[in-house]
């Protein structure tokens, strides 16, 4: 049932706010985790591959939302046992600067 309701919530979103907001692919990492709960790993994967693929042409690899669904791609391989996976996108992680206190 939650998965049908996200869906048409995604469907809901696409259709009102088209592809150019980063409201779509926030929708599309939240289907995918849902996806990963139930054990449907390729749906999740491709989900969680165009969310990432948003946010780097919205926003930047270094906004939190990116890495966010970066690190939920790499939990993903994680579940899925594919930690060569998971090592490559962790990989690519880009690294962030201490911050000085």
């Amino acid at each position: 049932m939650r998965r049908v309701f996200l869906q048409i919530v995604f469907c809901l979103v696409d259709s009102i706010y088209g592809n150019d907001l980063i409201i779509s692919p926030i929708v599309l990492v939240r289907l995918a985790i849902l996806y990963k709960e139930q054990g449907c790993y390729d749906e999740a994967e491709k989900l969680l591959s165009e969310a990432i693929e948003g946010h780097l042409l919205r926003l930047s690899d270094t906004h939190p939302h990116t890495i966010e669904s970066m690190n939920n791609l790499i939990a993903l391989y994680e579940a899925w046992n594919k930690p060569e996976e998971a090592e490559k996108l962790r990989a690519e992680l880009p690294q962030m600067e201490p911050v000085n206190q």
